[in-house]
């Protein structure tokens, strides 16, 4: 696994330029989120994708599959903003829920967390069923651990 540190600086640097404009839950068997969350970056953008989805994983074990829709980034006033609604179908087997215990207990008991975040069956088009298939083999796994690690430090020193 490779982890550029310095992406993931940048990235973490960003974070106090980050404004959540909304966000509207619905909770269920599927997890339902409609969000608008705009950056200060001074780029000219404009996306519009009808649909995206993918599979994440945690230490190699599926959590969750991921259908993002009317995804929309544009520039506007030297910020970015992006609209999207996501639909999570939480996986619910075994070595799953075995997975989410063991990573909660870490947290409960103040360990140091090593994880791995990773994502496969990326697919993008109008719809799931009239969908790109061409990089739904590829499969990412990244070490998140150093992320996690710069998380816990901007927390406990109350920059996030």
């Amino acid at each position: 696994m490779v982890t550029n540190d310095k992406l993931f600086d940048y990235v973490l640097k960003q974070i106090g330029r980050l404004d959540i404009e909304s966000v509207d839950a619905d909770v269920g068997k599927q997890v339902a989120v409609k969000a608008a969350a705009s950056i200060a970056l001074a780029v000219d953008l404009s996306v519009k994708m009808p649909y995206a989805g993918l599979v994440a994983f945690v230490d190699g074990v599926p959590l969750a599959a991921v259908g993002v829709r009317d995804i929309v980034l544009a520039s506007r006033d030297g910020r970015i903003g992006v609209t999207a609604s996501v639909a999570l179908d939480l996986n619910e087997s075994e070595p799953t829920k075995d997975k989410v215990a063991d990573l909660v207990n870490q947290i409960v008991a103040n360990k140091n967390i090593t994880l791995s975040a990773g994502a496969d069956s990326v697919v993008f088009g109008v719809s799931p069923a009239d969908a790109v298939q061409t990089i739904s083999k590829v499969h990412l796994d990244l070490d998140v651990t150093p992320v996690i690690a710069q998380v816990e430090d901007m927390v406990y020193r109350g920059h996030l």
